[in-house]
């Protein structure tokens, strides 16, 4: 694990939490879910929109979460309680509530929770979502009282902070699951990359770190199972290019032509996966352990 920025490693555990909370307060603010021009949304929308970048109307990360929602097999989650850790805007949890699962989600946002009950209310699913303000290091949640914890491209802002490996233990139940998509950092040439663009944009990464696949590793750790699955190489550089493809063909043929790329390459050399840059996981806790107490 490595910070992003020389200064992030210097502040506080207080300064980091309120500086990202300013950060994420201005970026939720009025902003709606999955980039609709709308508060409501369907299934088979969202399910649209993550989809592979190169096809018209998906988002540019969108594979990984698609991955995400397989892995999650979100039919079965009916009736089942699950945890978003750093919810943000909630869009995320008001989905899995779709699926008739009870959602509670947190974050350091309180511009992000206050749009994430708004979103709940607009499509009705406000009575199984429950979203409030903490804080990763101490949940405010019962030990063993999830089926699911998830960690939605968010890990890279909270595995600075102590416990949390501790507390998302702490807070499944025996054979939950926990689920989480991210991006990884082992790849020198994208570290490079991204070495430039901190230097341009260095407020835009405060508070980031760049995490590498031993991190999920040690987060793992304890659990009866794991797998995690990397892909995204080729394509994944070529997403650098910008966000405005969507509509933009050629820039679209390019991304499918660096998938095409990706999965013959992996094919050909499966040690290639150790450079892909998204990671996709899914843990077992065990059924039986001994409790351990709120970390202090």
């Amino acid at each position: 694990m490595k910070y992003q920025t020389h200064d992030d490693a210097a502040h506080s555990i207080e300064e980091n939490l309120r500086l990202e909370a300013e950060a994420h307060d201005e970026d939720y603010e009025g902003r709606k879910p999955f980039g609709l021009d709308s508060l409501t949304f369907s299934i088979d929308e969202v399910w649209k929109i993550h989809d592979r970048a190169y096809k018209r109307g998906t988002y540019r990360r969108g594979w990984r979460k698609h991955r995400l929602f397989e892995l999650m097999n979100l039919p079965t989650l009916e009736g089942k309680r699950i945890l978003e850790v750093g919810c943000g805007q909630g869009h995320n949890s008001v989905f899995f509530a779709l699926y008739g699962a009870e959602v509670h989600g947190f974050d350091l946002s309180s511009a992000g929770i206050s749009m994430a009950r708004e979103i709940a209310r607009a499509n009705k699913v406000d009575d199984r979502c429950h979203f409030r303000v903490a804080n990763v290091s101490a949940m405010p949640y019962e030990a063993e009282s999830f089926d699911v914890v998830v960690y939605n491209a968010v890990l890279h802002h909270v595995f600075k902070y102590p416990n949390v490996k501790e507390e998302t233990f702490r807070v499944l139940k025996p054979g939950g699951k926990l689920f989480f998509a991210e991006g990884v950092r082992d790849n020198a040439a994208h570290r490079f990359i991204r070495s430039i663009q901190r230097t341009v944009r260095p407020a835009h990464y405060h508070g980031d770190i760049d995490l590498e696949m031993e991190d999920l590793r040690d987060l793992t750790k304890d659990y009866a199972s794991v797998n995690i699955e990397q892909f995204g190489l080729v394509e994944k550089f070529l997403q650098g290019i910008g966000k405005p493809y969507n509509n933009n063909w050629f820039i679209r043929s390019l991304l499918f032509a660096g998938h095409k790329v990706d999965d013959s390459l992996l094919a050909v050399i499966p040690g290639l996966r150790s450079q892909c840059l998204e990671v996709v996981g899914v843990a077992v806790k065990g059924e039986r352990h001994e409790v351990a107490p709120r970390p202090h």
